[in-house]
Protein backbone atom coordinates (compact mmCIF):
# COMPACT_ATOMS: atom_id res chain seq x y z
CA UNK A 1 0.00 0.00 0.00
CA UNK A 2 2.83 2.68 0.91
CA UNK A 3 4.96 1.38 -2.08
CA UNK A 4 1.85 2.29 -4.36
CA UNK A 5 1.35 5.74 -2.81
CA UNK A 6 4.74 6.18 -3.05
CA UNK A 7 4.87 5.74 -6.89
CA UNK A 8 1.31 7.66 -7.63
CA UNK A 9 3.19 10.68 -5.56
CA UNK A 10 6.20 10.13 -7.81
CA UNK A 11 3.97 10.18 -10.71
CA UNK A 12 2.13 13.35 -9.53
CA UNK A 13 5.53 15.50 -8.93
CA UNK A 14 6.48 14.32 -12.33
CA UNK A 15 3.57 15.53 -13.89
CA UNK A 16 3.22 18.37 -12.30
CA UNK A 17 6.84 18.97 -12.95
CA UNK A 18 6.11 18.85 -16.75
CA UNK A 19 3.02 20.90 -16.61
CA UNK A 20 5.06 23.38 -15.12
CA UNK A 21 8.05 23.98 -17.66
CA UNK A 22 5.59 23.32 -20.32
CA UNK A 23 3.65 26.56 -18.86
CA UNK A 24 7.18 28.55 -18.64
CA UNK A 25 8.03 27.69 -22.06
CA UNK A 26 4.80 28.48 -23.46
CA UNK A 27 4.53 32.14 -21.31
CA UNK A 28 8.10 32.85 -22.89
CA UNK A 29 7.13 32.07 -26.68
CA UNK A 30 4.53 35.01 -25.62
CA UNK A 31 6.74 37.70 -23.60
CA UNK A 32 9.27 36.52 -26.59
CA UNK A 33 6.45 38.23 -29.41
CA UNK A 34 4.86 40.97 -27.11
CA UNK A 35 8.54 41.66 -26.69
CA UNK A 36 9.41 42.00 -30.44
CA UNK A 37 6.35 43.73 -31.19
CA UNK A 38 6.65 46.36 -28.46
CA UNK A 39 10.40 46.80 -30.19
CA UNK A 40 8.58 47.03 -33.96
CA UNK A 41 6.14 49.16 -32.90
CA UNK A 42 8.93 51.66 -30.99
CA UNK A 43 11.18 51.55 -33.94
CA UNK A 44 8.01 52.54 -35.96
CA UNK A 45 7.89 55.16 -34.20
CA UNK A 46 11.08 56.80 -33.47
CA UNK A 47 12.23 59.48 -35.73
CA UNK A 48 14.49 58.38 -38.75
CA UNK A 49 17.09 61.00 -37.37
CA UNK A 50 17.33 59.52 -33.63
CA UNK A 51 18.23 55.51 -35.56
CA UNK A 52 20.82 57.39 -37.77
CA UNK A 53 22.02 59.06 -34.75
CA UNK A 54 22.58 55.53 -32.92
CA UNK A 55 24.66 53.47 -36.11
CA UNK A 56 26.67 57.39 -36.52
CA UNK A 57 25.41 57.88 -40.18
CA UNK A 58 25.05 61.56 -40.97
CA UNK A 59 25.25 63.64 -44.14
CA UNK A 60 22.50 61.50 -46.00
CA UNK A 61 19.44 62.54 -47.96
CA UNK A 62 16.53 60.98 -50.08
CA UNK A 63 15.61 57.71 -49.38
CA UNK A 64 18.38 56.84 -47.60
CA UNK A 65 17.78 58.88 -45.02
CA UNK A 66 15.35 56.45 -43.56
CA UNK A 67 17.02 52.94 -44.91
CA UNK A 68 18.30 52.54 -41.13
CA UNK A 69 14.96 52.22 -39.68
CA UNK A 70 13.04 50.43 -42.66
CA UNK A 71 16.14 48.38 -42.13
CA UNK A 72 15.68 47.51 -38.65
CA UNK A 73 11.87 47.07 -39.27
CA UNK A 74 12.35 44.36 -41.67
CA UNK A 75 14.86 42.50 -39.33
CA UNK A 76 12.43 42.75 -36.30
CA UNK A 77 9.78 41.24 -38.64
CA UNK A 78 11.67 39.01 -39.68
CA UNK A 79 12.44 37.94 -36.02
CA UNK A 80 8.54 38.08 -35.40
CA UNK A 81 7.48 35.44 -37.66
CA UNK A 82 9.65 33.38 -35.94
CA UNK A 83 8.41 34.20 -32.76
CA UNK A 84 4.67 33.50 -33.83
CA UNK A 85 5.52 30.33 -35.16
CA UNK A 86 7.44 29.40 -31.84
CA UNK A 87 4.21 30.34 -30.30
CA UNK A 88 1.72 28.14 -32.53
CA UNK A 89 3.57 25.50 -31.67
CA UNK A 90 4.49 25.63 -28.16
CA UNK A 91 0.51 26.28 -27.31
CA UNK A 92 -0.73 23.93 -30.26
CA UNK A 93 1.44 20.79 -31.06
CA UNK A 94 1.89 17.82 -28.89
CA UNK A 95 4.88 17.61 -26.84
CA UNK A 96 6.57 14.39 -28.23
CA UNK A 97 6.18 16.12 -31.94
CA UNK A 98 8.08 18.87 -30.52
CA UNK A 99 10.60 16.57 -29.35
CA UNK A 100 10.84 14.60 -32.57
CA UNK A 101 11.39 17.77 -34.45
CA UNK A 102 13.81 19.19 -31.76
CA UNK A 103 15.62 21.10 -34.44
CA UNK A 104 13.07 23.56 -35.66
CA UNK A 105 12.24 24.35 -31.93
CA UNK A 106 16.01 25.33 -31.72
CA UNK A 107 16.00 27.52 -34.95
CA UNK A 108 13.20 29.42 -34.13
CA UNK A 109 14.01 29.48 -30.43
CA UNK A 110 17.04 31.14 -31.38
CA UNK A 111 15.42 33.27 -34.23
CA UNK A 112 12.84 34.77 -31.84
CA UNK A 113 15.41 35.63 -28.80
CA UNK A 114 13.40 33.82 -26.31
CA UNK A 115 16.90 31.34 -24.59
CA UNK A 116 14.62 30.21 -21.92
CA UNK A 117 12.48 28.17 -24.29
CA UNK A 118 15.69 27.02 -25.88
CA UNK A 119 16.99 26.07 -22.47
CA UNK A 120 14.47 24.07 -21.00
CA UNK A 121 12.94 22.59 -24.69
CA UNK A 122 16.80 20.73 -24.83
CA UNK A 123 16.10 19.63 -20.58
CA UNK A 124 13.32 17.89 -21.47
CA UNK A 125 14.09 16.72 -24.70
CA UNK A 126 16.91 15.12 -22.52
CA UNK A 127 14.94 13.67 -20.68
CA UNK A 128 12.47 12.14 -22.89
CA UNK A 129 15.77 10.83 -24.46
CA UNK A 130 15.80 8.05 -21.50
CA UNK A 131 12.72 6.62 -22.56
CA UNK A 132 12.92 3.14 -23.92
CA UNK A 133 10.92 4.28 -27.38
CA UNK A 134 13.92 6.50 -28.38
CA UNK A 135 16.33 3.60 -28.82
CA UNK A 136 14.44 2.78 -31.89
CA UNK A 137 14.36 6.47 -32.75
CA UNK A 138 17.91 7.15 -31.84
CA UNK A 139 18.85 4.77 -34.41
CA UNK A 140 17.03 5.62 -37.24
CA UNK A 141 17.97 9.45 -36.46
CA UNK A 142 21.88 8.02 -37.20
CA UNK A 143 20.53 6.48 -40.27
CA UNK A 144 19.04 9.53 -41.79
CA UNK A 145 21.88 11.81 -40.48
CA UNK A 146 24.97 9.73 -42.15
CA UNK A 147 22.10 9.72 -45.60
CA UNK A 148 22.03 13.69 -45.21
CA UNK A 149 25.39 13.96 -45.28
CA UNK A 150 25.46 11.50 -48.27
CA UNK A 151 27.83 8.57 -46.53
CA UNK A 152 26.28 6.16 -49.04
CA UNK A 153 26.89 4.66 -52.10
CA UNK A 154 26.60 6.49 -55.28
CA UNK A 155 25.20 5.01 -57.84
CA UNK A 156 25.42 6.27 -61.88
CA UNK A 157 21.82 8.39 -61.10
CA UNK A 158 23.55 10.14 -58.10
CA UNK A 159 26.31 11.71 -60.55
CA UNK A 160 24.08 12.10 -63.44
CA UNK A 161 21.92 14.47 -60.86
CA UNK A 162 24.59 16.18 -59.78
CA UNK A 163 25.96 16.73 -63.52
CA UNK A 164 22.45 17.72 -64.58
CA UNK A 165 22.09 20.71 -62.04
CA UNK A 166 25.32 21.86 -61.75
CA UNK A 167 24.47 23.01 -65.06
CA UNK A 168 20.99 24.37 -64.21
CA UNK A 169 23.13 26.62 -61.62
CA UNK A 170 25.53 27.78 -64.22
CA UNK A 171 22.65 28.57 -66.56
CA UNK A 172 20.79 30.19 -63.60
CA UNK A 173 24.24 32.07 -62.49
CA UNK A 174 24.46 33.37 -66.17
CA UNK A 175 20.63 34.63 -66.17
CA UNK A 176 21.08 36.85 -63.20
CA UNK A 177 24.35 37.98 -64.28
CA UNK A 178 23.12 39.12 -67.81
CA UNK A 179 19.71 39.44 -67.61
CA UNK A 180 18.20 40.29 -64.83
CA UNK A 181 18.26 43.58 -63.13
CA UNK A 182 21.33 44.45 -61.16
CA UNK A 183 21.85 46.46 -58.05
CA UNK A 184 25.14 48.92 -58.60
CA UNK A 185 27.73 47.10 -56.86
CA UNK A 186 26.84 43.87 -57.18
CA UNK A 187 24.01 41.53 -56.32
CA UNK A 188 20.45 41.84 -57.38
CA UNK A 189 17.75 38.57 -57.68
CA UNK A 190 19.80 35.68 -57.31
CA UNK A 191 18.12 32.58 -58.61
CA UNK A 192 21.26 30.01 -58.95
CA UNK A 193 20.38 28.84 -55.30
CA UNK A 194 17.11 27.26 -55.78
CA UNK A 195 18.36 24.44 -57.80
CA UNK A 196 21.68 24.13 -55.17
CA UNK A 197 18.75 23.42 -52.54
CA UNK A 198 16.94 20.96 -54.48
CA UNK A 199 20.25 18.95 -55.26
CA UNK A 200 21.17 19.20 -51.39
CA UNK A 201 17.13 18.08 -51.15
CA UNK A 202 17.55 15.01 -53.11
CA UNK A 203 21.10 13.94 -52.52
CA UNK A 204 22.62 15.04 -49.33
CA UNK A 205 25.25 17.28 -48.01
CA UNK A 206 28.06 16.12 -49.93
CA UNK A 207 26.61 16.20 -53.25
CA UNK A 208 24.78 19.79 -52.80
CA UNK A 209 28.14 20.87 -51.80
CA UNK A 210 30.13 19.23 -54.48
CA UNK A 211 27.82 20.97 -57.11
CA UNK A 212 27.86 24.44 -55.52
CA UNK A 213 31.75 23.90 -55.53
CA UNK A 214 31.63 22.84 -59.83
CA UNK A 215 29.16 25.91 -60.28
CA UNK A 216 31.46 28.51 -58.34
CA UNK A 217 34.54 27.35 -60.10
CA UNK A 218 32.54 27.58 -63.17
CA UNK A 219 31.19 30.78 -62.86
CA UNK A 220 34.31 32.56 -63.07
CA UNK A 221 34.11 32.18 -66.73
CA UNK A 222 31.22 34.91 -66.89
CA UNK A 223 31.89 37.01 -63.86
CA UNK A 224 32.92 40.56 -64.23
CA UNK A 225 36.18 41.85 -63.50
CA UNK A 226 35.13 44.61 -61.26
CA UNK A 227 33.17 41.69 -59.20
CA UNK A 228 36.29 40.04 -57.68
CA UNK A 229 38.48 42.19 -56.64
CA UNK A 230 40.73 39.48 -54.91
CA UNK A 231 40.68 35.86 -53.80
CA UNK A 232 39.30 36.48 -50.38
CA UNK A 233 36.37 38.46 -52.08
CA UNK A 234 35.44 35.07 -54.58
CA UNK A 235 35.38 33.10 -51.51
CA UNK A 236 33.09 35.04 -49.48
CA UNK A 237 31.02 36.57 -52.37
CA UNK A 238 30.84 33.92 -54.79
CA UNK A 239 32.15 30.28 -53.41
CA UNK A 240 31.02 30.00 -49.73
CA UNK A 241 27.40 31.35 -51.01
CA UNK A 242 27.15 29.03 -53.26
CA UNK A 243 28.30 25.87 -51.33
CA UNK A 244 26.14 26.91 -48.40
CA UNK A 245 22.91 25.95 -49.62
CA UNK A 246 23.96 22.21 -49.32
CA UNK A 247 23.10 22.86 -45.39
CA UNK A 248 19.84 22.46 -45.70
CA UNK A 249 20.39 18.43 -46.54
CA UNK A 250 20.89 18.46 -42.56
CA UNK A 251 17.15 19.94 -41.65
CA UNK A 252 14.83 17.57 -44.82
CA UNK A 253 13.73 14.65 -42.33
CA UNK A 254 10.58 15.94 -41.60
CA UNK A 255 10.17 17.35 -44.87
CA UNK A 256 7.08 14.93 -46.31
CA UNK A 257 4.17 14.43 -48.02
CA UNK A 258 1.50 15.66 -44.99
CA UNK A 259 0.47 18.79 -44.20
CA UNK A 260 1.54 19.13 -40.60
CA UNK A 261 2.79 22.51 -39.60
CA UNK A 262 6.16 21.41 -39.07
CA UNK A 263 6.48 20.54 -42.90
CA UNK A 264 5.26 23.95 -43.44
CA UNK A 265 7.48 25.49 -40.80
CA UNK A 266 10.82 23.66 -42.63
CA UNK A 267 9.99 25.12 -45.83
CA UNK A 268 10.48 28.69 -44.20
CA UNK A 269 13.54 27.39 -42.52
CA UNK A 270 15.22 26.31 -45.30
CA UNK A 271 14.90 29.37 -47.32
CA UNK A 272 15.45 31.89 -44.19
CA UNK A 273 18.57 30.15 -43.32
CA UNK A 274 20.79 29.58 -46.65
CA UNK A 275 19.79 33.60 -47.04
CA UNK A 276 20.98 34.32 -43.33
CA UNK A 277 24.00 32.29 -43.44
CA UNK A 278 24.61 34.06 -47.56
CA UNK A 279 23.99 37.10 -45.74
CA UNK A 280 26.85 36.75 -43.28
CA UNK A 281 28.84 35.92 -45.78
CA UNK A 282 28.29 38.56 -48.71
CA UNK A 283 28.38 41.19 -45.40
CA UNK A 284 31.63 40.56 -44.15
CA UNK A 285 32.66 40.32 -48.36
CA UNK A 286 31.00 43.81 -48.88
CA UNK A 287 32.40 45.50 -45.77
CA UNK A 288 36.53 44.34 -46.58
CA UNK A 289 35.82 45.86 -50.40
CA UNK A 290 33.84 48.71 -49.57
CA UNK A 291 36.36 50.22 -47.06
CA UNK A 292 39.07 49.12 -49.20
CA UNK A 293 37.91 50.62 -52.71
CA UNK A 294 38.49 53.97 -52.79
CA UNK A 295 37.63 55.91 -56.05
CA UNK A 296 40.08 58.08 -57.91
CA UNK A 297 39.18 61.76 -56.22
CA UNK A 298 38.90 60.05 -52.26
CA UNK A 299 35.21 58.98 -52.01
CA UNK A 300 34.21 55.39 -51.69
CA UNK A 301 31.24 53.68 -53.80
CA UNK A 302 29.09 53.75 -50.33
CA UNK A 303 26.27 56.39 -49.54
CA UNK A 304 27.39 59.31 -47.91
CA UNK A 305 27.11 59.38 -44.34
CA UNK A 306 27.66 55.22 -43.88
CA UNK A 307 30.65 53.59 -42.85
CA UNK A 308 31.32 50.47 -44.74
CA UNK A 309 30.02 47.85 -42.19
CA UNK A 310 26.21 49.14 -41.72
CA UNK A 311 26.30 50.27 -45.94
CA UNK A 312 26.94 46.25 -46.19
CA UNK A 313 24.65 45.30 -43.95
CA UNK A 314 21.67 47.55 -45.58
CA UNK A 315 22.88 46.84 -49.05
CA UNK A 316 23.50 42.76 -49.25
CA UNK A 317 20.16 42.63 -46.43
CA UNK A 318 18.46 44.38 -49.73
CA UNK A 319 19.94 41.97 -52.36
CA UNK A 320 19.16 39.02 -50.34
CA UNK A 321 15.98 39.54 -48.13
CA UNK A 322 14.18 41.89 -50.48
CA UNK A 323 14.99 40.32 -53.58
CA UNK A 324 16.24 37.03 -53.78
CA UNK A 325 14.13 35.25 -50.67
CA UNK A 326 11.19 36.21 -51.60
CA UNK A 327 11.19 34.37 -55.02
CA UNK A 328 13.11 31.44 -53.11
CA UNK A 329 10.42 31.37 -50.68
CA UNK A 330 7.52 31.39 -53.48
CA UNK A 331 9.15 28.59 -55.43
CA UNK A 332 10.97 26.08 -53.06
CA UNK A 333 7.82 24.81 -51.31
CA UNK A 334 6.31 23.79 -54.89
CA UNK A 335 9.46 21.81 -55.47
CA UNK A 336 10.10 20.09 -52.63
CA UNK A 337 6.52 18.79 -52.75
CA UNK A 338 6.69 17.77 -56.20
CA UNK A 339 9.92 15.70 -55.37
CA UNK A 340 8.09 13.97 -52.25
CA UNK A 341 6.67 11.05 -53.65
CA UNK A 342 10.21 10.64 -55.48
CA UNK A 343 12.26 11.24 -52.60
CA UNK A 344 10.47 8.66 -50.03
CA UNK A 345 9.94 6.06 -52.99
CA UNK A 346 13.98 5.53 -53.49
CA UNK A 347 15.45 6.75 -49.89
CA UNK A 348 12.78 5.76 -47.48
Amino acid sequence: MFKEQLLTTINYNKIKSKLGVGMLIKASAIFSLITLLTLTVIISILPASSINHFFKVTTIIGWQFYSSKIYLILILCLLLISAILLSVITWTVKIEDMHKNILIVTLLSIFSINPIALIFNWIKHYQWQKEETFAILKTRWWTNFKFALGIKRWLVIDYTIIGLFTGVTIACAFIEQNLLPKMPYGGGIAIKYIPLMVISYIIGFAGGWLTGMISALMSLLFIGGGYVINAWSYLLDYFLPMTTPAIISLLRFNLKADKSIFTYINYFLHCFLVCLIIYFWQTIAGYFIWSQITNADGSKNIWSGFNPLFYSLVYNFIHIFLFTYPIMQLTIPFIYRGLVSHYVERYR
